[in-house]
């Protein structure tokens, strides 16, 4: 994402184009799993299955019993091997679920704040915007707006190398894809 845009400002530069901002920022959309950065696979067996049952159920607003309850242990004796083997509590393995389901459906879909707070298990959006904010950094609907405007970095960045294929005036594509990128995120809007 970041080498076209990249190669388009320094192409700009060295034709003499003044560039139209002097800071890009470029959120990253989420990390991609490699081998290396790979969680290691879980080998307590009652561990495995409260993380399976969290991942299949944390938008339904479970909470730390509904989870001891479905790996058949003692409540303390599961926080001890989470802490164990995760460095986390229950409650905290269940609130990251939810965080990651509230992150996809902000950046992936034009959904209001009310209906992402319902389909994750929170029960306000005040609750679920105070702890995305404390996780990612900044509320969602911020959040949101960043992915939008990396994604018309990266319409406005392949207008402009498309233009200098064909020859065709760069201002005026660039200021096309904006427009349509524009109205693209108009009718998907950030609805809160």
């Amino acid at each position: 994402r970041l080498g076209y845009p990249a190669a388009s400002l320094l192409d700009e530069m060295m034709s003499s184009i003044q560039p139209t901002k002097s800071n890009y920022v470029i959120e990253p959309e989420g990390i991609v799993m490699r081998e290396s950065t790979r969680p290691k696979p879980c080998v307590d067996s009652q561990v495995a299955k409260a993380l399976a049952f969290i991942k299949q159920h944390a938008s339904e607003g479970i909470n730390v019993s509904n989870v001891v309850a479905a790996a058949g242990i003692s409540r303390s004796g599961l926080e001890s091997r989470f802490r164990g083997q995760l460095g986390l509590t229950i409650h905290d393995a269940i609130r990251e679920a939810q965080l990651n389901q509230v992150k996809t459906l902000v950046s992936e879909t034009a959904l209001a704040a009310k209906e992402i707070a319902a389909q994750t298990g929170f029960k306000s959006v005040q609750h679920m915007s105070t702890a995305f904010r404390l996780a990612f950094g900044s509320p969602p609907a911020e959040y949101r707006h960043k992915v939008q405007m990396n994604r018309n970095f990266d319409h406005s960045a392949n207008a402009i190398q498309l233009n200098r294929r064909t020859g065709h005036n760069s201002e005026i594509v660039a200021q096309s894809a904006m427009a349509a990128s524009s109205v693209s995120a108009g009718v998907s809007g950030n609805k809160r």
